[in-house]
């Protein structure tokens, strides 16, 4: 957590400070956005980001759901790819975070319509 509060700090006060300032019409384009949330709950995105990094899937699936989200659902493979550079592997890891950290929807049944 100590990288995480290093490298990211900054840019969390900063978006923090940009949402702040925005019309409530221009946030309103932010809904579900990356930006927005990891301005909203930086520590948890961050978390299951490094959890995702590090190569611990149970970890971060359960750190999820204990956050409200939903973990995931996807049954296909997660890792680092074998020509990708840490930059792009952690990128991916936060956008993973963030979907994960999503709750979720719940389904729509047609049992009930006639």
């Amino acid at each position: 957590m100590r990288l995480t509060d290093a490298v990211f700090a900054r840019m969390i006060v900063d978006v923090r400070s940009m949402l702040e300032s925005m019309t409530p019409e221009h946030k309103a384009d932010f809904d579900g956005d990356f930006l927005k949330a990891i301005a909203e709950q930086p520590n948890e995105i961050l978390k299951c980001a490094m959890y995702l990094f590090l190569g611990y899937l149970d970890g971060a699936t359960q750190f999820a759901q204990s956050c409200g989200g939903g973990g995931t659902s996807s049954d296909l493979p997660w890792g680092r790819n074998p020509d990708e550079d840490d930059r792009r592997f952690a990128y991916r890891c936060m956008m993973q975070a963030h979907k994960m950290l999503k709750p979720t929807q719940p389904k729509r049944s047609m049992g009930g319509r006639r």
